[in-house]
């Protein structure tokens, strides 16, 4: 259906519909792990989110494009990324996705060796979830807390990993 939506848009010639399907693709494809196609439909549709001044494809398509380079190794060019998204979140007051936002922060800081930053993040995100009832974004924040856990102290570290896996399953 993603694919049908892009030849339509581009077909048409229809910037905001083009932006939109790209989106929705790059987040299709981000959350099956295929980041090569994820990033290059993401990076289009933040440069025409860009280009026709639309706030809420530019923050979406951010912190897409953000944890796609995460996942990819590009933690430099996500980290920029990911702090706007978040910092946007709380401008726009769109806390639907302060906490998956912040956990793909994050995710980001873990792998850039800032520690204590990502678990503050991940603590934040779940305390947001909890409180918005959002069941899979508590899950993505446990497990952060879970990995976070996990490479810490072994004497209770795997404890604390192992109670936060389960209660992300």
């Amino acid at each position: 259906h993603g694919e049908v939506a892009l030849r339509l848009a581009e077909a048409v010639d229809h910037p905001f519909s083009l932006a939109l399907a790209c989106a929705v693709v790059g987040h299709l494809a981000l959350c099956r792990g295929a980041l090569s196609e994820a990033i290059g439909v993401l990076e289009r549709s933040l440069a025409l989110g860009d280009a026709l001044h639309l706030p809420l494809i530019i923050q979406l398509c951010t912190a897409q494009l953000g944890a796609a380079y995460t996942l990819s190794g590009r933690v430099p060019e996500a980290l920029p990324l990911l702090e706007r998204a978040l910092e946007q979140s709380v401008a726009l007051r769109l806390a639907l996705a302060y906490a998956l936002y912040a956990t793909w922060l994050g995710e980001g800081y873990v792998v850039a060796g800032r520690v204590g930053e990502a678990r503050a993040l991940g603590q934040q995100a779940l305390e947001v979830a909890r409180a918005r009832k959002q069941q899979g974004h508590q899950a993505y924040a446990l497990r952060l807390l879970g990995e976070l856990a996990a490479s810490g102290e072994p004497s209770h570290g795997a404890e604390a990993a192992e109670a936060h896996y389960r209660q992300a399953l």
